[in-house]
Formats: structure tokens, sequence, C-alpha cells
């Protein structure tokens, strides 16, 4: 079955994110559906200051210009993992920071995806740093509410 990308909208938002078990606060930049599994949303997040793409391809996890290619898709799962479309790496923020590596289900892989009302905020479970994109490049920081923390 083909598979349709659509803008996401609030009422998507809720329908999408209740489906993979993640609380309705969340959001992303594109939702794609599909065969109609409810077990992963696919999503894009952008930076909201530096307008760059969260990606993780033969050049390692970074930020990136947005080019809607799989490298900047994530699955956001069930059990509040982010799994990269084109590597299958799960996003990871352990005691060596933020990078992709193989999924191994521990709970620094587990994502709060909360959105506020300047975009959505990516807080690893165990460590409570927030994904940020700024002028230090890719990293895990303490959450500060900054726009560097904000995805859309």
């Amino acid at each position: 079955m083909r598979k349709r990308t659509l803008p996401l909208t609030p009422v998507l938002t809720s329908a999408a994110l209740l489906a993979v078990g993640l609380p309705t606060t969340a959001t992303a930049h594109d939702v794609e559906l599909g065969s109609g599994t409810s077990d992963t949303a696919i999503s894009i997040f952008r930076n909201r200051a530096t307008k760059r793409c969260l990606e993780d391809s033969g050049a390692g996890l970074r930020a990136h210009p947005c080019n809607g290619l799989n490298f900047q898709q994530w699955q956001v799962t069930v059990d509040r993992t982010l799994r990269n479309v084109n590597t299958g790496r799960c996003l990871d923020d352990g005691d060596a920071g933020l990078r992709a590596l193989p999924c191994d289900g521990l709970d620094s892989q587990k994502w709060n995806v909360t959105r506020r009302s300047d975009g959505v905020v990516l807080a690893n479970h165990q460590t409570k740093r927030c994904v940020e994109d700024s002028g230090l490049g890719l990293r895990s920081y303490a959450c500060d509410g900054l726009s560097f923390q904000r995805w859309y």
C-alpha cells in the first residue's frame, strides 16, 4: 500500500499520538500514514531557531539542512523511542551524551515528546536533558525553554 504524507494538524496530532501511545501534547513536522498499523508514527523534527533537521546518516547524528530524505525521518514508537528510518538506530542520551545507537530499550533511549506553544520539546526520560541545536551544535542540554530546544 502506498504511504501518504500529510501536514500535521491538531486533530491529526492527537489521533496519531494516541495511536502510538504518546501523550496528545506532542507534535512534529510531518506524520506519515500508511498501512494502518498503530505502532509507529513517522516524524521530521526541524529546529525552530536554526531551521535544521535532526538527522542520522553516514555522517552520524547531526542537525542538517532539511531535505526530506529518510535520514531525517524518525519513527516515534509505542515505547517512546525515536528510531531513525534510514539507519534503524535510536536517539540516545547516555553518559557519553547525545548520539544514535542500536536500539536497546534502555531508559537512555526513551523520550518525552511534549508540545509547547512555540514548538515540540524532546526531553530524555532518564537524563531529563533536552535535544538542542545551537551555535554549539546538536547536543543534549539542561532544558531551558529557549528556541534552540524547540522543534516543529
